[in-house]
């Protein structure tokens, strides 16, 4: 690539959040209600350029909203199936910076939490319409202590077989039952998601069976 057309981001804190939105203990899939603002600054104005923003798994999960201003963005799409990734077009022919804000949209915090530190991060890439002139990409973190696995009892309950009893030397059957809420498990070995049981003054466990219904 050609060194003259490498610009960079400006020095200090070229991205900011107002506010961080990891400032708070979070559970994953909860709702950030507040207003929230992104803004990333670079040095050079740039012609209608790009943009592309990888919110790895740390959220906010990106919405439409944040580039369906037509005075602003040319093009706008947002992608949240397996990557959260907005990518984006300004509409200036000499903009060095832009800001992303939900207005009155809730944002959502990932439905899981990733086991990955380095996944706790925004980081964004600017490109020139129409040239090769590429904008060296920045980043900012978040911290993955702030979120946290679902831990509220109220989705947990058990039942007693109703084909069951608790007569002597008859084993009772029970039914237990988790309503993750639209929550997701992924990969365990990327995301350490799992269902964790723990059995406790119970005198004896002969057979269990765990069902998952889509």
């Amino acid at each position: 690539m050609n060194s003259s057309y490498v610009t960079g981001f400006n020095t200090g804190t070229p991205i900011t959040e107002s506010p961080n939105f990891y400032q708070n203990q979070a559970i994953v899939g909860s709702s950030f209600t507040g207003a929230y603002s992104l803004t990333a600054n670079w040095q050079n104005n740039l012609n209608t350029p790009f943009v592309y923003i990888d919110f790895y798994e740390a959220g906010p999960i990106p919405i439409k909203e944040f580039c369906s201003n037509g005075d602003i963005w040319l093009q706008c799409r947002v992608y949240t199936t397996r990557k959260n990734i907005l990518v984006a077009q300004l509409k200036s022919t000499a903009v060095n910076s832009f800001t992303l804000t939900n207005g009155v949209i809730s944002l959502l915090y990932p439905a899981s939490k990733i086991s990955i530190t380095s996944q706790y991060k925004i980081r964004i890439k600017i490109f020139e319409a129409g040239t090769t002139k590429y904008v060296q990409e920045s980043s900012r973190s978040s911290a993955d202590s702030s979120l946290s696995p679902i831990t509220t009892s109220s989705i947990f309950s058990a039942y007693a077989d109703k084909y069951g009893s608790n007569r002597g030397r008859y084993e009772t059957n029970m039914f237990l039952s988790f309503n993750p809420s639209g929550q997701f498990f992924y990969n365990n070995l990327v995301t350490g998601s799992f269902l964790n049981i723990v059995h406790s003054g119970l005198s004896q466990r002969t057979h269990c069976e765990i069902w998952v219904q889509n």
